[in-house]
């Protein structure tokens, strides 16, 4: 299988979050590191083999925001609000986001479901009043449009006609996963990197990776906690730090 581009400095020189809701799990990775059986169950990610949204075989998958890991530390996308009973009867009182140094990065590629929001994103064009384009579509429209158009061009390329239509006119996480992942199989090194140096998540492959940081989040404290993820580590708790 071919192997992705490595790492450029500015992303080796960043951290990156994974937030897992278990107490159980954030234990086995301090000892263990970040491997992909346990990232595909952690994050929810893990699917049947055949499913869509099955994640990318011996990868694990990491983001740059510390909003999208506050997410699976939660357990839902509830920062802000009291979190229902169900999630805390599933997952207890904690959860936790480690901290992961670039440092510890060998083979990057864009995180399949971002790929397919933004080829989605690329295909229906600039934002415009009453259309709905993604988060990372969007910010991409407005940083490189002329890379948003080579993306609707490649994605016209190497898409089925099926995908294609279901970009446009049935997005879902599951048509986005699927796109994301054809694409990638035919995408440049160049591309995938343009596309991380949006800001998007990302999977690896390579030796586990190990966090240098742990924090823990009181679900109970989740009112206090901003969407966006800003006053996260004022609210959280750090419970172990390795450097």
């Amino acid at each position: 299988m071919r192997s992705n581009p490595a790492p450029t400095a500015a992303m080796r020189s960043r951290v990156w979050y994974h937030g897992t809701p278990s107490l159980k799990t954030a234990e086995r990775i301090a000892i263990e590191g970040i491997r992909p059986p346990t990232l595909a169950l952690v994050t929810g990610k893990y699917r049947s083999p055949r499913s869509m949204l099955a994640p990318v075989r011996g990868r694990v998958y990491l983001t740059p925001d510390i909003a999208y890991a506050q997410i699976y530390a939660l357990g839902a996308n509830m920062a802000g609000s009291e979190l229902p009973n169900s999630v805390k009867n599933d997952y207890g009182r904690y959860g936790y986001v480690l901290v992961v140094p670039g440092s510890e990065l060998v083979d990057l590629q864009p995180d399949e479901d971002e790929v397919g929001e933004l080829l989605s994103s690329a295909l229906l064009g600039p934002p415009r009043q009453g259309g709905w384009i993604g988060e990372h579509g969007t910010r991409a429209w407005t940083r490189d449009p002329s890379f948003m158009e080579e993306l609707a061009r490649f994605a016209r390329k190497v898409l089925t006609a099926k995908q294609l239509w279901s970009l446009t006119h049935d997005v879902g996480i599951a048509v986005e996963a699927s796109a994301g992942k054809r694409a990638l199989k035919k995408m440049s090194d160049a591309m995938k990197l343009r596309i991380i140096a949006l800001d998007t998540h990302v999977s690896h492959a390579g030796p586990p990776l190990h966090p240098v940081e742990a924090w823990e989040i009181d679900r109970e404290r989740s009112p206090e906690l901003k969407a966006d993820g800003s006053n996260f580590f004022n609210v959280a708790t750090l419970v172990w730090r390795h450097r």
